[in-house]
């Protein structure tokens, strides 16, 4: 029953759920209720409480279902079932798409849950006897178990998947354990006592267990407990549920449900319920709760008035939310406004499959709403959505429509993201929706939103923040407007509403809107003083506060044309900058500037004027220079150089009027500049503006005009060292900056400024020597070496260094020989040039010329020079490296295009050249370049040099025998090959003869080869055509053609570490592939012992031997090397030979690669319906042809394609399957479906009733191939007994007794049995009881139950019925197990036909019996109820629908397969063997209901029409009873009477021996 709480009073809404309730959980989007009980799961709605579908489970063992899940993505439902089987239901359709049995024991699944993105689902159960141990994880595309090792925790009671999906929790008496969902490892083990069945995760890092009284808080990477919930009266069953993101526990103790705050550990309240609780469900977004009673009972409960009353601060989301999860790098380059590449971080988390590609979207979305890609931003959020809906990702969709201009859709999106939101929370997003209406241009609305807010949250002080810049971003559309007293309004107000403020909440809007609140306050007051101003209210804007208020009281007072009080500000905010207020970078260029706009007024003489005068003392020399004098400077040296500036203020008198305040006595003083202080006002401002090279050349003016022998004082000396050090740093720097941007030129001019300060340094010489050697000054590179020498003699840099960069650089673009004699005009010895030269080719690639200029060097330089000590160690090292070069830079050629070929083979001659002792490798790398150019001889040359150099090596035999193969001389290869595994064997290295182990010798492969063609040959005919020469060849002579083909070396020669067996399959499979003709035999057919002793193509002309002769040739063109024709073929002479035949025919159709139809009387042009009519289509044999066969072709008469079809199998043709539908009266898909063995037996029968045979025996030993026989000897000659003993076979071995239901004429062999195959031309299902349809048997089974029907009697008859075997043979004789009833005398009916008798029984009433035997001269006369496996409904019998079914599902192993390994069984088609003994029937089913209800099924059975047959008693002197069958000429339809007791019924079943 499900009630539903209403918000008011309304009464509950009750349904009945018909049965026990064992689980229930909420749909994905939290609609639906579903609610699992005995046979099925219900679903209800959540709004109203009815209910809307049913998932019926009666159909399966379960009893009940006892675990529910929902996937997250709302796709699929998982039911755990209490026999053990898991079900995967479509949620939309409620069909079921598979199912697992966990276990064989019947032991339930108790906890099922998918993994967070619906991939996955794990499943457990609760019992030791399960054969699971443990959790299984299921991957749900495929519907197959993913690989999980077995687990300790056999008696889980809960699984959990973690919420990002990569760990499992499982929860049991004894343990809590923790397992890698990828790899299954056992990630954590908490043993204690828990006797817990609630296990839940709080966020990814913790878990929650119910245990004594309290819940725990789990650490998941260390289980200690974090933290604890007292739970008052509760125990082991107490519910527990936890939302998302886990700001509450609810959890019930009896009739109660509490809940806890789990951030402040506080109760927030608790709901009463009227009965005791029993287990607990939240929905998705945790505003219901439903609640299960003992009773079996559902209340669904709104959680808003119960947990969301109280007051909550918590207003801001933190980064750790699924909904807004990003990596700190793209948070970190989002935070700094670095869109474009938080834009390309996105984009590769996107793309990498491990990370949760909807969260990336969403956040990509948010970039790109920022950078103004509209459309783009639309198009990721609703990617995202589509994947999982978050709150982010509709807040992206409605920000971008906001920029679309479409802000009523924006608005619903914002809307929706209510609904994956936290409620404890929802405020933040009512604050972003206001956000998002303000950016809309509902500057009101949004204003009036955020005065609610504040209203609920009063002390929150992101709310007035937020407000606070809504009303600074009016201010200033005020301001660009002119309204400025509208403007004054709005920035006051938000200075009024500015509080202190840090959070995510600030931080999350201006990710969101790119809204910046750093130095809000500052900027506030700014704009307030510009709209004071332009509003002419300029004392208000004059109030001086800080360093920025100061500026902008300059500013108004400029713009009233006060420039000397503005002046006199000026000096005050100078004054303060040196003393309070940090010097912003702003604020300086602002200072600068509008110290030249005040210099460029007329009035400012008042203010400042300049006089030449000459120094008073030198004491003023040592002065700071002012403020004053140094924005004097910064305005003189913007547009002039330093040398004018230093010209025009030989001396500088500067009077001082101040007038800070209206009203106060002007205030004047004066000061003198002198000359060094200029000077360092001048180099001051040089070194600000960053003119540093200007600045060094004022400094060195300033040095040389105030050289060593003038006064200077100590400070002087200080200041000049100080800014020397500065300035030579700084010229440093910029000469890195310079040289790193490639701007050798003026990285030379900035090094140079720095060496000229007299401070020599030998690392900036080192600099720019560099930068020389890259513009190519070599001879200024070699000074400055020089130099670095004579400052630093243990400095790495020298002379060497720079005449090897030199010749790096000319050895690039020209020959080594020219940079050579260009090298004669450097100093140093001519060993050293070379050595130079050398090291310089090799440094930039150039080996091959490294070489050649060795070898130069080698010819000109004495044999003394280069024997000396060091210059041979050189030589020595020179050689190694070259060749290590060379053969690494041969295998990178070798190894890439064969273009780069020559590369390769020029670099190993070119070692082969500088290091002969090293010459075999050499030599066998060469070899191998010479097979990839295909220069075989080549190859083999090198090879045998390799031998030569030192035979006993086996690798010099290795290259050889590669480059024979390549060349096709595949048996040199081989002798080649075994020689190298002689030298290894015997080798006295131990580490090659280890290698030995890595090689396969070739009479393995060779062995390997024959061993695999022999099961080959074993599988097809014994006799095959060999379509080359036209002789007959058996199986040995097969065999022996293929041995004696070149591939067979080919294949021995190729394979040296490893038999590819893959390949050698393949191969032989290919060859030995054959062809099938199906034809109808003629007149002086080839025959074996004519053919066997001349080709097929030296044949006499016939038309018998013409059709043979174009059928090889036929093959033959096609490209088969075998044929096979009945004709010839077989020896028929040979009984053996012959059997082997009859029973392999069908598998020798199956496994040929083709069969050609041969249609003789066809003639062309033929015409559809020209199949049918052929005599092919009426033969016997040629039924399992045509079945058997994979490929079909049809000829007609002059070799021409049936109906001139071009399709290469045309079996697959609609009109040769329309047609064979027509003549066999079967669908295509059931003949199709027909496999061979003892299935379909009655159709396969009335197939083979509609077709003809010359020889009587023919019809039964057609058969044998389809049924697959073996063990029935053809025996020509015994007539009809052949077809008698074929269904006496099939008979015993499948237990079938559809066989039976004929009329006609009876047998010789034995009287059940036809005498003719056109007996079973009519469908078996008219002798059967008929049918009772499920509905129909539902109604009687349960009308029985209700009458007088004595139960144990049913009982007893049904045990009796289905204790008793089927039908077998001994001998001819048969033992028919039945219904017997005896019948009283016939009496004729029709006197004038002779053939029809009626008879009055108390079973059947009235009967009509036709037959042709007078029925008084036969003994007492029986009717027979054979029909015993439809009484007791068995459903699997074939002729009950008619449809091919059988065991065989899976065809043959067919010879083309290409698996790697296949063994000797593989290669053999299944056979079904007859068994040796009577059939036995499956063990009874003893569960008491469904054998009670069985027995009333069988009852109703019973008295259903059905068709007897008719025995007598036989005249025989044996003493036991036997029978004969007296063959009806039509069906004898009878009824059981209601009234005919059980007892009757039972009485006569027995087992019939019949003759």
């Amino acid at each position: 029953m499900l009630i539903v709480g209403q918000e008011h009073d309304d009464p509950p809404i009750e349904f009945n759920h018909g049965d026990e309730l064992y689980a229930f959980t909420f749909s994905a989007n939290g609609e639906h209720l579903l609610s699992g009980g005995r046979h099925g799961v219900r679903v209800w709605q959540v709004e109203d409480g009815k209910q809307v579908a049913t998932i019926s489970m009666q159909a399966s063992y379960a009893e009940h279902a006892e675990s529910l899940a929902v996937s997250q993505d709302g796709r699929w439902i998982a039911v755990g079932t209490s026999r053990g089987e898991v079900w995967m239901l479509d949620a939309k359709t409620y069909e079921k798409v598979f199912s697992y049995d966990m276990n064989s024991f019947g032991v339930g699944v108790c906890s099922v849950h998918f993994a967070p993105d619906s991939t996955r689902l794990v499943a457990t159960t609760a019992s030791e006897a399960s054969s699971w141990h443990g959790h299984v994880v299921w991957d749900i595309a495929t519907g197959k178990q993913a690989p999980t090792p077995p687990t300790s925790n056999s008696f889980a009671f809960a699984v959990k998947y973690s919420p990002l999906g990569d760990r499992i929790a499982t929860v049991s008496f004894s343990s809590v354990e923790l397992y890698d969902s990828n790899d299954g490892r056992l990630l954590l083990d908490i043993r204690s006592y828990w006797g817990s069945t609630r296990l839940l995760w709080r966020g990814n890092d913790h878990l929650l267990v119910a245990w004594q009284g309290k819940i725990q808080q789990i650490n998941a990477s260390t289980g200690e407990v974090s933290a604890e919930w007292p739970m008052p009266d509760g125990n082991t069953h107490s519910s527990i549920v936890t939302p998302k993101h886990g700001e509450f526990i609810a959890f019930s103790v009896k009739n109660t449900v509490m809940f806890w705050d789990t951030s402040t550990h506080t109760q927030l309240g608790c709901i009463q319920h009227p009965r005791d609780i029993h287990s607990m469900e939240l929905s998705p977004d945790g505003r219901l709760l439903a609640i299960r009673d003992k009773d079996g009972k559902i209340t669904i409960k709104n959680l808003t008035h119960v947990t969301y009353d109280v007051p909550v601060a918590r207003l801001y989301p933190t980064f750790q939310e699924p909904d807004i999860r990003i990596d700190h790098a793209a948070l970190d380059s989002w935070k700094h406004d670095q869109l474009a590449d938080t834009e390309a971080l996105l984009t590769a988390a996107i793309a990498t499959p491990q990370n949760p590609r909807h969260h990336a979207l969403a956040s990509r979305a948010i970039i790109r709403a920022r950078l103004q890609q509209w459309d783009a931003a639309v198009d990721d959020a609703e990617k995202s959505i589509k994947i999982q809906p978050s709150t982010i990702a509709h807040i992206a969709k409605s920000v971008a429509l906001v920029g679309k201009g479409e802000k009523y859709k924006a608005y619903r999106a914002c809307d929706i993201a209510f609904d994956h939101f936290l409620p404890s929370r929802v405020r933040f997003v009512l604050l972003i929706k206001a956000v998002i209406v303000f950016m809309a241009g509902d500057h009101d609305d949004a204003i009036s939103r955020v005065d609610d807010l504040i209203a609920m949250v009063c002390d929150n002080p992101t709310c007035y923040v937020i407000q606070a810049y809504m009303y600074f971003l009016i201010g200033k559309l005020r301001m660009e407007s002119r309204h400025y007293e509208g403007a004054i309004r709005s920035l006051e107000r938000a200075q009024t509403l500015m509080r202190p403020h840090t959070g995510q909440g600030l931080l999350m809007v201006s990710l969101i809107t790119g809204w910046k609140f750093d130095d809000l306050g500052v900027r506030i007051q700014r704009h307030l003083c510009e709209a004071l101003y332009a509003a002419s209210r300029a004392m208000q804007a004059c109030k001086p506060a800080n360093g920025c208020i100061l500026a902008y009281q300059c500013e108004a007072l400029y713009a009233g044309s006060r420039a000397k009080q503005a002046g006199e500000s000026l000096l005050k905010m100078t004054d303060l900058f040196n003393t309070e207020v940090y010097f912003s970078n702003e604020l300086t260029q602002w200072v600068s500037d509008f110290t030249q706009r005040c210099l460029a007024m007329p009035e400012s003489f008042d203010f400042i004027h300049w006089s030449r005068v000459t120094p008073q003392s030198d004491d003023d020399a040592i002065s700071e220079p002012s403020p004053l004098l140094k924005e004097w400077a910064k305005a003189t040296l913007i547009d002039g150089s330093w040398i004018d500036a230093l010209t025009t203020s030989v001396s500088v008198r500067i009077v001082l009027c101040t007038d800070i305040l209206p009203g106060l006595d002007t205030v004047g003083y004066e000061f003198m500049a002198p000359r060094f202080t200029i000077y360092r006002a001048i180099c001051h401002c040089l070194e600000m503006m960053d003119r540093i090279l200007d600045a060094s050349k004022c400094f060195l003016q300033m040095v040389n005009e105030f050289k060593t022998g003038s006064t200077t004082h100590r400070e002087q000396a200080e200041w000049l060292d100080a800014f020397r050090q500065r300035c030579a740093e700084r010229l440093e720097h910029l000469g890195d900056v310079a040289a790193d941007a490639q701007q050798h030129d003026d990285a030379i001019i900035q090094y140079s400024a720095a060496l000229s300060l007299h401070l020599p340094s030998p690392h900036v010489f080192i600099k720019r020597s560099k930068a020389y050697m890259a513009v190519g000054q070599w001879e200024d590179a070699l000074d400055d070496a020089n130099q670095v020498i004579t400052l630093d003699p243990s400095s790495a840099f020298c002379h060497e260094r720079v005449l090897m960069e030199w010749a790096k650089v000319n050895l690039k673009n020209a020959l080594w020989k020219n940079a050579l004699s260009a090298a004669r005009d450097f100093k140093g010895s001519r060993l050293l040039t070379y050595r130079i030269f050398c090291e310089g080719l090799e440094k930039i690639g150039g080996m091959l010329d490294a070489i050649q200029c060795f070898h130069h060097m080698a010819s000109e330089m004495t044999q003394e020079a280069i024997a000396e000590g060091e210059q041979a160690e050189w030589f020595r090292e020179f050689k190694h490296r070259c060749c290590d070069n060379l053969e690494r830079l041969g295998d990178g050629a070798m190894n890439s295009q064969p273009e780069r070929h020559d590369e390769a083979l020029k670099y190993y001659s070119a070692a082969l050249s500088v290091y002969p002792a090293n010459t075999q490798r050499f030599f066998i790398l060469r070899s191998k370049v010479g097979m990839a150019k295909g220069l075989w001889e080549d190859a083999v040359v090198d090879a045998n040099e390799a031998i030569a150099l030192d035979p006993s090596s086996p690798w010099g035999y290795k290259a050889k025998r590669a480059a024979l193969h390549r060349s096709g001389r595949y048996e040199d290869a081989i002798q080649t090959f075994e020689t190298m595994l002689s030298k290894m064997a015997h080798s006295p290295d131990p580490q090659i003869r280890g290698h030995r182990g890595q090689y396969v010798s070739p009479s393995r492969t060779q062995a390997m080869i024959r061993k695999i063609v022999q099961r080959t040959v074993r599988h097809s005919p014994r006799v095959l055509i060999n379509t080359t020469t036209g002789r007959l060849l058996d199986k040995t002579e097969q065999a022996a053609t293929f041995m004696s083909l070149p591939i067979v070396n080919e294949l021995v020669s190729s394979m040296t570490t490893r038999i590819d067996r893959g390949r050698i399959k393949r191969e032989v499979r290919q060859f030995f592939r054959y062809v099938m003709l199906s034809h109808k035999w003629e007149e002086n057919e080839p025959l074996f012992q004519q053919v066997i002793h001349m080709a097929v193509y030296d044949l006499d002309q016939s038309p018998t031997h013409d059709k043979l002769q174009m059928f090889c040739k036929f093959v033959r063109d096609a490209g088969f090397n075998w044929a096979w024709s009945d004709t010839c073929c077989i020896d028929k002479q040979d009984h053996f030979v012959l059997q082997e035949a009859l029973v392999a025919m069908f598998k020798w159709y199956r496994g040929s690669v083709m069969t050609i139809v041969y249609l003789r009387g066809v003639r062309s042009p033929s015409t559809f319906g020209d199949l049918v009519q052929s005599i092919w289509n009426t033969r016997a044999w040629t039924l399992q042809e045509y079945v058997a066969a994979k490929v079909i072709r049809f000829y007609t008469e002059d070799w021409t394609p049936y109906l001139n079809l071009d399709i290469f199998n045309h079996k697959e043709s609609s009109e040769i399957i329309s047609e064979m539908e027509q003549a066999t009266g079967v669908s295509a898909q059931q003949l199709k479906a027909l496999r061979p063995g003892l299935s379909s037996i009655r159709e396969k029968l009335r197939l083979a009733s509609t077709r003809h045979t010359t020889m009587v025996e023919d019809a039964a030993y057609s058969l044998l191939g389809i049924f697959s026989i073996a063990g029935l000897p053809a025996i020509y000659g015994e007539g009809e007994g052949a077809l008698g003993r074929l269904l006496a076979h099939i008979l015993a071995g499948s237990g079938d007794a559809s066989i039976l239901a004929w009329t006609g004429q009876s047998s010789t062999y034995n009287s059940c049995l036809p005498a003719e195959i056109t007996a079973f031309n009519r469908p078996a299902t008219s002798h059967l009881p008929v049918a009772i349809e499920d509905a129909e048997m539902e109604n009687v089974v349960t009308t029985l139950r209700t009458s007088t029907l004595d139960l144990d009697l049913a009982l007893m008859l049904y045990d009796r019925l289905h204790e008793i075997p089927t039908p077998w043979f001994a001998a001819s004789r048969m033992k028919l197990p039945c219904i017997a009833f005896k019948l009283p005398a016939l009496l004729p009916y029709r006197t004038y036909s002779g053939h029809l008798y009626r008879v009055d029984t108390p079973v059947f009433g009235t009967v009509e019996i036709k037959i042709k035997l007078d029925p008084s001269r036969l003994n007492a006369l029986y009717l027979v109820h054979p029909w015993l496996d439809a009484l007791l409904g068995r459903e699997d019998m074939d002729m009950q629908s008619g449809v091919f079914v059988g065991n065989e599902d899976v065809e043959p192993s067919s010879p083309d397969r290409d698996e790697e390994d296949v063994s000797d069984d593989d290669i053999e088609e299944d056979a079904s063997p007859l068994p040796e003994s009577p059939s036995q029937s499956a063990p009874m089913d003893t569960t008491p209901v469904d054998r009670e209800t069985r027995a009333l099924q069988l009852v109703a059975r019973l008295r259903q029409p059905f068709g007897a047959l008719l025995f007598t008693l036989a005249s025989t002197r044996r003493r036991a009873v036997e029978y004969r069958r007296v063959a009806a000429d039509s069906m004898i339809t009878v009824q059981i009477q209601e009234d005919v007791p059980l007892t009757d019924v039972l009485d006569n079943v027995r087992i019939l021996d019949v003759l």
